[in-house]
């Protein structure tokens, strides 16, 4: 988890890099998630999410795919360019 600015973020974590919402300048806190984890009401569960919040509205994408209510698996898109950076540390 860091705070780094929105624009950047597909350099610090696996994103298309096409995402409209993160076409802004404000600052936003990037959550890397490890493992299966729920996402939505849908029941889809999705494979190693990525929640960005900016200002009080949380982002959930899916870059590593998902499986859907019914079992279905929806591959991911790739990414344009793979993440050259790691998130910063918090400060303590």
């Amino acid at each position: 988890m860091a705070q780094i600015p929105a624009n950047p973020a597909k350099q610090y974590v696996p994103l298309v890099g096409v995402e409209p919402e993160l076409q802004v300048t404000d600052a936003a806190w990037v959550i890397a998630f490890t493992g299966d984890m729920p996402i939505g009401r849908m029941g889809d569960i999705a494979k190693n999410p990525v929640c960005v919040v900016i200002g009080d509205e949380p982002i959930f994408f899916m870059p590593e795919g998902f499986r859907d209510i019914a079992g279905n698996w929806h591959a991911p898109v790739p990414p344009q360019t793979p993440p050259r950076l790691a998130l910063p540390p918090l400060a303590p």
